[in-house]
């Protein structure tokens, strides 16, 4: 059977019972992630888009497949959005997860890391970065481009 708890269950003993300490909320779900430019969103075609999450109180894990679309008329940073929660941030920094792609154009990599997506702070769009050594990292720029590909996860705080 199914047991519901309107005020969640408090986890801990004692005295610990606080309401930090009180899970009152799990949800899982499907998301629909966009891709495209911070300066001009530009369109997409073709291609099929999904996501998934986890929320569990306030961390929510979420996943995203973009699977060959062309990207037209956008510009500005690379961006992944439409994340099912905005992010808390912490200390005003952005969430960093992890991401594969295809057919994007991208700082060498021999200099450069992979594309890592971050999460901007209260918001849920995410800008694709890449790590330098003893440098400060590289935004990737949206490429209008066919046939590209974009697979990642984060782990975040939801507002």
């Amino acid at each position: 059977g199914v047991m519901a708890v309107p005020n969640g269950i408090e986890l801990g003993s004692g005295t610990d019972f606080t309401s930090a300490n009180t899970l009152n909320d799990y949800e899982e779900g499907d998301w629909t992630p966009t891709v495209g430019g911070a300066s001009g969103a530009g369109s997409t075609s073709g291609g099929a888009f999904y996501g998934k999450y986890i929320k569990i109180g306030k961390l929510v894990f979420a996943s995203f497949s973009i699977a060959n679309t062309t990207i037209s008329s956008a510009s500005g940073h690379l961006t992944i959005g439409g994340f099912p929660f905005n992010n808390s941030g912490t200390g005003d920094r952005e969430a960093n997860g992890c991401m594969r792609v295809y057919g994007v154009n991208l700082e060498a990599l021999g200099s450069n890391t992979s594309p890592i997506p971050a999460v901007n702070n209260n918001t849920n769009t995410a800008y694709v970065l890449q790590s330098k050594d003893d440098a400060a990292w590289s935004v990737v720029q949206v490429s209008n481009d066919s046939g590209q590909y974009f697979e990642g996860s984060i782990t975040y705080i939801a507002t």
